[in-house]
Formats: structure tokens, sequence, C-alpha cells
């Protein structure tokens, strides 16, 4: 991130002036340690960040650190109690703090335990009555922080809106729950092929986004007539950050990917006949 603002800043598109204590952050992803104790109303607004759309890469880096701390306790306990302790405990401080962040991963467990419990929902939970009982808690969430987030409405501008954020997670559970049947057919068709070639690249899309809005606009403006309407050369960007992004992640994502995890044969029952 730093090396492209760097190089940037030299050609004369912008300065680049920073200090050894944002460069050290930056390089550990430890920028949040300059807003625990002094919160801001959104994540992005962090001043030690040398490009503000990768603001979560800090949470990433606490969620990794937690998710091996998890990996261990499930040697000795069910790691889905600890997740959903950190779930309640994630939206009690948000209940307690609800405009601003300080950097703590704990301000975005909720939505990341939603995604994972989530999962386990649709794959890992036999019982039918585990089934219906996580049904009703997104339910039940989407409801509370749906009202809450009604209240809110109009604040988001200066204040974190973190009940509509939580309310936009349950909300896209629940649908997924509800479409779930349409999983294969979907897949089959067209339209999902496209979309998951869409969500193959898309986290190569969010990494290199960012450093070729410029490259895309000149390309852009090589390509459509300045005269022509803007739409086309909105469709011709896309085009171009997908056809980066698709370039990117075939020689630096996909070399990594790990294999897909063979279940075993009890579990693989399950997974074919769970859909409901």
């Amino acid at each position: 991130m730093a090396v492209p603002r760097a190089l940037r800043a030299g050609a004369g598109y912008g300065t680049f002036r920073t200090t050894p204590l944002i460069w050290i952050q930056q390089l550990t992803l430890t920028q949040w340690t300059s807003i625990l104790f002094h919160p801001i109303a959104h994540a992005h607004e962090n001043t030690h960040l040398f490009v503000a759309a990768y603001w979560s890469l800090g949470y990433e880096e606490q969620f990794y650190l937690v998710m091996g701390v998890l990996m261990i306790w499930a040697v000795f306990a069910n790691r889905r109690i600890a997740l959903a302790a950190l779930m309640a405990a994630g939206l009690v401080w948000n209940l307690l703090m609800p405009h601003n962040v300080r950097g703590i991963f704990i301000e975005y467990w909720p939505h990341f335990a939603i995604g994972s419990l989530l999962f386990y929902r649709l794959c890992r939970m036999p019982g039918a009555a585990a089934r219906r009982w996580t049904d009703a808690a997104m339910i039940a969430l989407a409801i509370v922080y749906g009202c809450l987030a009604w209240r809110d409405r109009g604040y988001a501008e200066v204040e974190r809106p973190v009940n509509y954020e939580t309310f936009i997670a349950a909300a896209c559970a629940l649908v997924l729950l509800a479409t779930r049947p349409l999983n294969e057919r979907f897949k089959a068709s067209r339209s999902g092929r496209i979309a998951m070639g869409l969500g193959l690249i898309s986290y190569s899309l969010y990494l290199v986004h960012q450093f070729n809005v410029g490259l895309v606009t000149i390309i852009a403006g090589h390509i459509v007539p300045s005269r022509a309407p803007e739409v086309f050369g909105t469709i011709v960007k896309v085009i171009a950050e997908l056809l980066i992004a698709t370039v990117f992640w075939y020689l630096c994502e996909r070399p990594f990917v790990n294999r897909p995890m063979v279940p075993k044969a009890g579990e693989a029952a399950a997974l074919i006949t769970d859909g409901s």
C-alpha cells in the first residue's frame, strides 16, 4: 500500500507525507492503537491509514489471531460456544458504545459471527431442533436491529450506523437461509455461473481495485469518446477492473488456495440432505 502511494507522490500525483510511527503501524496492521483511546465515527477516517479503503485489515489481523486461539480452544471445547459467546459480547459492546469505533475486533465480531453461524446452520447442524433455534435467533436479530436502525435513521453520516450494519448482516443471513433450496438451480443457470465467477475473484478485486482507479480511468478515456454518456465509461472501467483482478487472482491468489476439504462419511450425508 505504501509503495504505490510513494511512487504516485514522486510522479507528482498528490502528496505522501507521513511519520515513522505511521510506517510501523501500517506494516504491522496496528493502526487501531492510535484510535483505541481516541474513538472515531467511521473506521476509514483513521488518519494513520495509507489507503482508506483498507481500514478493515487491522480488524482482519485481530480476527486471524482470535481464530487461532479458538482453534486451540476447539481441542478442549466446542468452538461454536466460544463463537456465540464472543458474538454476545460484541452485541453488548456495540449497544454500550454504538456511535464510534476504537479499532478492537469485538466491534465487528457480531457481523462475522452471523456469517459463521450461518455456515454452521447450513452445513454442520444435523439436528432439526438446533436449526430451528438458529433460525429463530436470526429472525430475532433482524427484527430487533431493524427497529434500532429505524430509530437511528439519519445519523449515519455523523455516527457509526452499527445497528443498521447488524440488521443488514442478519437480514442477508435470512435471505440465504430462505433461498438455500434454490442453490443448485441457480448454480446451473447462466446468471449463477457469472455470479460464481465474480465471487471467485472478489477478494482479488478488493485487493487491487484501489490502486487501479487512475489506470482504468485513463483506459476508459482512450476507448470511450468524450461526448458519449458517462455510463459507457463506467462500464469500461468496471470491465478493466475485473480483468486486472482476474489476472491478479490467477497469478497471486490461486496458487495459495487450499484444496477443498473432503468431509467425513457421516458429514457428507448431512451436507447433501440438509437444505431446510
